[in-house]
């Protein structure tokens, strides 16, 4: 249950990086 909560905490940091 934790793998979704850090799943989607890592891809906000990516898409931030990204932009």
């Amino acid at each position: 249950m934790g793998h979704i909560f850090i799943h989607e905490r890592w891809r906000s940091k990516y898409k931030l990086e990204n932009m």
